[in-house]
């Protein structure tokens, strides 16, 4: 008869843990990694709300109207709100698009947005804005609204602001 060699059985109890443990820690970073997906999708909507939210202010929501009929008819002052409102917004989309391009958000949650910007660039001020400002944004984030989003075919109509397209 074999006689059982404590030193074999504490070795294989002990592989047995680490196998135990690495699962474990596999399991662990699943969900870590989950709520950092979660974080940071919430931390986009919250960025996004804040943008949209500057837009209820009634003088700047008249602003934004007014700059979608024609900006030249706008004060110096409304000029400059609706520029820094419009740049607020565009860095917050970039923030959106490194997101997804993280995994952090879905992308078929951000296409709307994609559509909404498209939508927008299509009113005379806000293209003038793109071109003047996409300087302030990373190349790689300029080439995707190029290549990619402004391609899209436009919603019919107006802009998710009102705004007539042109």
């Amino acid at each position: 008869m074999k006689t059982i060699d404590p030193g074999q059985t504490i070795g294989i109890l002990a592989n047995i843990g680490v196998i135990a443990g690495i699962l474990f820690l596999g399991y662990e970073l699943r969900q870590n990694t989950q709520a950092v997906t979660s974080a940071a999708s919430q931390g986009i909507q919250d960025q996004i709300t804040e943008v949209l939210s500057l837009r209820l202010d009634e003088s700047l929501a008249a602003i934004n109207l007014q700059a979608g009929i024609d900006i030249s008819e706008l004060s110096p002052v409304d000029q400059f709100r609706f520029q820094t409102e419009r740049l607020i917004a565009l860095h917050a989309l970039q923030n959106l698009y490194f997101q997804v391009q993280a995994g952090a958000y879905d992308a078929g949650r951000a296409d709307g947005w994609w559509h909404m910007m498209r939508n927008n660039l299509e009113v005379p001020s806000m293209r003038d804005h793109w071109e003047q400002n996409k300087i302030t944004l990373s190349q790689e984030f300029q080439v995707f609204v190029e290549t990619e989003v402004l391609t899209r075919e436009t919603n019919t109509g107006v802009t998710a602001t009102g705004m007539r397209i042109r």
